[in-house]
């Protein structure tokens, strides 16, 4: 089985599009109008573009990677589970909830592009937990 890319949805990646781009633009017109550079100014367009880093990152990484045997998060800290070391299983309204013994991962199904939703279904459908360990 080749790895399974599950994707952002688009309206979370065109809000912090969006977002970045228009506290890096408004802060960047507020110097260019008042002349004075002041520290606050500059710390909005450092965070307009922090968020438009963040939505390019997404698009290029995307929400999950799916192996035949580990689950992995595309952040920049995100986790990776192996699926012989999950312990609990559990689905919860529109949460998908994995626990080891040392990690918990939960996964948000709204986050997720119309287009993945029924391949990641179908994945965490076909997965071998045991059982007892699914709640």
């Amino acid at each position: 089985m080749e790895d399974l890319i599950i994707k952002f949805n688009k309206k979370r990646l065109y809000l912090y599009l969006f977002l970045g781009a228009g506290l890096a633009g408004l802060a960047t017109f507020s110097i260019w109008e008042d002349d004075h550079v002041r520290l606050m100014r500059i710390g909005y367009i450092l965070i307009g573009l922090l968020y438009i880093g963040i939505a390019f990152w997404n698009y290029k990484y995307h929400y999950l990677t799916l192996t035949e045997d580990s689950i992995k998060e595309n952040f920049l800290f995100g986790k990776k589970l192996l699926l012989k070391d999950i312990t609990h299983f559990k689905k919860f309204a529109d949460e998908y909830t994995f626990k080891t013994i040392d990690k918990n991962l939960v996964i948000k199904t709204a986050l997720v592009h119309k287009d993945s939703l029924a391949s990641l279904e179908s994945y965490f459908s076909n997965i071998d937990i045991p059982e007892e360990n699914s709640i």
